[in-house]
């Protein structure tokens, strides 16, 4: 990944982490627990997915790790008036639990989607491109060389989360290999 990428990254995630504290803190400015004026710290639970390396993980320690956790651990760094608790989860709890106020910040590789957009803030330009692999069985390694190898035996696609859009596209171009074979 190029270094221009990781600074774009950098920046969605700060801008995004910095308008959710800023919502959080206009929220609960007449409150309490969320008064920036005063000593008292406010604590965000930050939620990330627990397996996507080297992004976001939970290390051998069970300690969250990974370049947007760092990011966001150099943010509250820099903001003495919070404190930020990590939780390793799934992609469904993560944006389950982002909607339904269980966590304050959620940092994951997202497809965009018009139903995330009405509920996230989500950057306009993305911070990163995912490269979407093909993962086979050794004993299949010589039978399927190609997404086309593949259409063509009919292989069965095993979907990595419901939620992934990856699966849907590559069960449509395999459809699409499939129709444009038969003509």
């Amino acid at each position: 990944m190029s270094k221009k990428t990781w600074i774009i990254g950098g920046v969605a995630i700060l801008a995004i982490a910095g308008a959710t504290i800023l919502g959080r803190s206009l929220n609960h400015a007449n409150d309490s627990k969320g008064s920036t004026g005063s000593n008292k710290v406010t604590t965000l639970k930050v939620a990330h997915t627990q397996n996507y390396v080297p992004y976001d993980f939970v290390d051998e320690k069970g300690e969250s790790d990974g370049y947007e956790v760092a990011v966001l651990k150099a943010i509250d760094e820099k903001l003495p008036d919070y404190k930020f608790e990590y939780t390793g989860t799934s992609d469904d709890d993560l944006l389950i639990g982002l909607e339904s106020g269980k966590y304050d910040i959620g940092t994951k590789g997202a497809w965009y989607t018009e139903e995330r957009a009405k509920k996230f803030i989500i950057p306009k330009e993305p911070i990163g491109a995912s490269i979407i692999g093909f993962t086979v069985r050794k004993e299949d390694a010589d039978k399927y060389k190609n997404i086309d190898d593949f259409a063509k035996e009919k292989g069965k696609l095993v979907p990595i989360s419901p939620q992934m859009r990856n699966g849907m596209l590559l069960k449509n171009t395999m459809k699409n290999i499939r129709t444009n074979k038969s003509n």
